[in-house]
């Protein structure tokens, strides 16, 4: 673990934490949590931290004070996700964007959560299959009904974590090469250099933290996190403006028919916009604690 202290008051603190994933280059296995019963939602009302568990099909679902299952792209009504209309709620209520689910995925339920959900002090975004976990927890977590697979998911763990910091991301995956080159390799490398681009023009302060990110081997990926309220709302604010500026330019059609161009980028804005954050740190604005 790396520790990187300074002697300004009330900065913002960033903590690099492992979230297990789905995937099996993560360092954790993935563990399904201890039940599946509902908590009565007035008990997550009157939490502080909200983590919203997104989905998109149906899968085993757990509820407690703090984890509030959201169905992404309900406007669609997909038959192979009716299950889930009655079960949770959806991102189709209010000021939404969930018609756009088959090329935002995930992010309609982000913009569902800044622009109706309850304040909070807190608020997580992870997924059925991928979880924050207690850090110190064995490598090997297989059994769905274990509690030490849910514990990093309890209202008091979360509570203890966030009275530290202000921001929880998942470790950055070593790629191996640059995250520009995986681009490339994997989608249209021009909706990156549209990206990139526009972000410089329109935040010429964040240009350091893009090519930082770019020239890296190192990303966050997954759009994981738990972070305050107020960061988040600045956070959806910054993505979304951009890439509803960027829309129209993105490619619409993959090789694969892969469509989900804005969500792709997401994961590079996500990183832009904490590595900004570190930048500052080391020009004395932040407070900054990484493992």
């Amino acid at each position: 673990m790396e520790k990187i202290s300074s002697e300004s008051k009330g900065m913002v603190y960033i903590l690099i934490f492992v979230a297990a994933l789905v995937t099996g280059y993560a360092s954790y296995k993935t563990c399904g949590f201890i039940q599946c019963t509902k908590t009565p939602v007035e008990n997550q009302m009157s939490s502080s931290v909200a983590i919203y568990s997104i989905f998109k099909v149906d899968y085993p679902i757990y509820e407690n004070s703090v984890v509030i299952p959201l169905q992404a792209g309900r406007a669609f009504h997909h038959p192979s996700s009716l299950e889930l209309e009655s079960r949770m709620i959806g991102d189709d209520t209010g000021i939404n964007i969930s018609l756009k689910n088959d090329r935002y995925a995930e992010l309609t339920a982000l913009y569902w959560i800044w622009k109706n959900a309850p304040k909070r002090k807190y608020i997580g975004i992870m997924y059925p299959y991928r979880y924050f976990i207690n850090e110190f927890l064995p490598e090997q977590c297989e059994d769905v009904l274990d509690v030490q697979c849910t514990s990093g998911m309890s209202e008091k763990y979360i509570k203890q974590l966030m009275s530290k910091y202000d921001i929880v991301v998942p470790l950055r995956r070593n790629l191996g090469v640059s995250t520009y080159n995986v681009y490339n390799d994997l989608y249209y490398i021009t909706d990156l250099n549209t990206l990139v681009d526009y972000v410089k023009e329109k935040y010429p302060s964040m240009s350091v933290a893009v090519d930082n990110v770019l020239n890296s081997h190192f990303l966050i990926e997954k759009n994981m996190f738990i972070m305050r309220q107020d960061l988040f709302d600045e956070y959806m604010a910054w993505m979304f403006d951009i890439l509803f500026a960027l829309e129209e330019k993105f490619s619409h059609d993959y090789r694969g028919g892969k469509t989900q161009t804005p969500l792709y980028l997401s994961e590079y804005l996500f990183n832009f916009w904490i590595e900004y954050n570190i930048t500052r740190y080391r020009l004395g604005e932040l407070n900054v604690q990484a493992y």
